[in-house]
C-alpha cells in the first residue's frame, strides 16, 4: 500500500520482478493491485503530466517526441546521452524526486524507455471513473457543485466506478478525449487519475505486449458488464450567508460491479432509485 501515485504524482506500470536462483522468470507485467515489491525489481514509472498532451494529427514517431519533450517543458526531467535523465526539483502534479529519495535513488539510477501502446474505446453510455467508489463519489460531487448548464447536470447523474486495477486487472497509461474516431487527434491525460472522467467514445491506452489478449477481453467486460446502483443523497445548503432556509437535495447515484448474472439485484436497484 504504497499510495506512489496519491503521495508523489507517479505511476508504476510495468514491473520486472527479481527471482532467486532456480527461480523461473516470469517476464514483466504490470502490477495488480496486491503486488507486494521486492528489492531488486525493476520498475518502469510513469510521472504525471499537469496537463494534457494535445495530438493534432501527427505521426506516431513525431508524436512519441512530443510526449519526450512535454515532461522536459513540464520540468519534470531532460533527457541526454543515452537516454539518461536529469530530473527537476518538484513540479505541479508530481513529485518524482520525492518518489526518489524514498527509494534512495539517484539520476543514474534512472534512464528513458520507450514502449509501444494500444488503445481500446470506452462504448458504455454512463460516463466512468477508473477508481474506486469513494473517488468516484467526490469526482461526481466536484463536476455537479461546478456545472451550471441544466442539461449536463441531468446526465452527470450516474457514474460509474470502474476500479481497474481491482475488477478488472488492468490499468492504462493514458486517456484519450478524441476530437474524432481516430486516435490521431485528442487530449492525452498521461497518465489516468482520481480526477479522470471517462465518457463514450473516450480511448484507454495500455502498454502493448504479451498481455494484449488479456487486456482485451478485460475491456470486452468492461463495455458489457452489468453494474448496480448505490444510491447516496447529500444536502446543501443553498440559502445566503449559511442560513439553512433553502435546502437542495442531490441523489447521487455510483453504480458499482454487480455480482455475475445478478439481475434481480439490477432491478432492485432501479426500481430503488426510480422510488
Amino acid at each position: 500500500n504504497f499510495g506512489s501515485t496519491r503521495k508523489f504524482g507517479v505511476k508504476f506500470v510495468r514491473i520486472d520482478p527479481k527471482t532467486r536462483p532456480g527461480e523461473m522468470h516470469m517476464g514483466s507485467f504490470t502490477p495488480g493491485a496486491d503486488y507486494k515489491f521486492k528489492e531488486g525489481d525493476v520498475c518502469w514509472i510513469l510521472p504525471h503530466l499537469p496537463s494534457p498532451v494535445k495530438r493534432c494529427g501527427e505521426k506516431d514517431t513525431d508524436f512519441t517526441q512530443k510526449l519526450v519533450r512535454e515532461f522536459g517543458n513540464s520540468q519534470i526531467f531532460t533527457v541526454g546521452k543515452s537516454n539518461a535523465i536529469c530530473v527537476k526539483p518538484k513540479t505541479p502534479g508530481t513529485d518524482l524526486k520525492g518518489f526518489m529519495a524514498e527509494f534512495d535513488l539517484q539520476d543514474e539510477d534512472l534512464e528513458l524507455a520507450k514502449l509501444p501502446v494500444v488503445a481500446f474505446k470506452y462504448t458504455r453510455y454512463c460516463p466512468a471513473s477508473p477508481c474506486t467508489v469513494p473517488c468516484a463519489e467526490k469526482l461526481l460531487l466536484e463536476l455537479l457543485k461546478f456545472e451550471e448548464d441544466p442539461d449536463k447536470l441531468a446526465n452527470l447523474g450516474e457514474l460509474l466506478a470502474l476500479n481497474l486495477r481491482r475488477n478488472f486487472s488492468i490499468s492504462p497509461v493514458a486517456v484519450v478525449k478524441c476530437h474524432s474516431k481516430e486516435l490521431c487527434e485528442g487530449d492525452w491525460e498521461i497518465p489516468e487519475r482520481r480526477s479522470t472522467l471517462i465518457t463514450k467514445g473516450d480511448f484507454l491506452v495500455f502498454l502493448h505486449d504479451e498481455e494484449r489478449q488479456k487486456i482485451q477481453e478485460s475491456m470486452k467486460n468492461l463495455n458489457e458488464s452489468d453494474f448496480e446502483v448505490a444510491e447516496h443523497s447529500i444536502i446543501h445548503d443553498a440559502g445566503p450567508d449559511g442560513c439553512h432556509k433553502a435546502l437542495v437535495v442531490e441523489v447521487i447515484k455510483v453504480l458499482t460491479l454487480a455480482p455475475r448474472n445478478s439481475k434481480r439485484t439490477i432491478r432492485r436497484a432501479q426500481k430503488k432509485s426510480r422510488g
